[in-house]
């Protein structure tokens, strides 16, 4: 994903802000494995749109569901599928799988609970909202745990931000919208 990210950011790591702004598309600036860069979304699809698709020049590809991710492809590491129902007050039950870097398919079991602050100022590449912090906690089967950080509008309950371990002893995949690809 490395290469592609340069291509977005250009060679000396051009600031996020600027590079938003010159594109007209739905983008997304990502942090995965220490690759950073932006994203122009590849796809849009499902009922309502829910389901978006990012990928590099390299095809690597991020996929997310409501805002947030679901699945990869094209990294060392790659989640395969995320699940768990968002209108579903907390506890509730997170089911993870994942393949590592020796090809091998993992698969986790959670708790999850989250909750919310007050809306605070959160400066995004393009503008600054006011955002709730949104904190899950995940106790994972197998003893481990992971701290997930998302950012939304309450008014909406869009994603603009998120800081996720999408299973144990995983790498963050962080990301900000910079241009939204939903109106209102």
């Amino acid at each position: 994903m490395s290469d592609t990210l340069g291509i977005y950011l250009g060679p000396d790591e051009t600031d996020l802000s600027a590079q938003a702004g010159a594109l007209p598309h739905a983008s997304i600036a990502v942090d995965v494995r220490g690759n950073r860069g932006l994203l122009v979304m590849a796809y849009q699809g499902g009922a309502q749109g829910e389901h978006t698709y990012w990928q590099a020049g390299d095809e690597a590809t991020l996929a997310f569901s409501n805002g947030r991710p679901f699945a990869t492809a094209g990294l060392e590491e790659n989640l395969l599928s995320y699940r768990f129902t968002m209108d579903q007050p907390t506890p509730s039950v997170v089911e993870v799988h994942w393949q590592d870097a020796q090809g091998l398919d993992h698969h986790a079991r959670g708790i999850r609970t989250a909750s919310c602050s007050s809306p605070a100022p959160f400066e995004l590449p393009l503008t600054t909202l006011s955002l709730e912090r949104c904190h899950e906690h995940i106790e994972w089967d197998r003893g481990a745990s992971s701290e997930n950080t998302l950012w939304r509008l309450p008014s909406t309950g869009h994603i603009w931000a998120g800081d996720v371990q999408p299973w144990p002893d995983a790498e963050p995949i962080r990301w900000q919208v910079a241009r939204p690809w939903w109106s209102g």
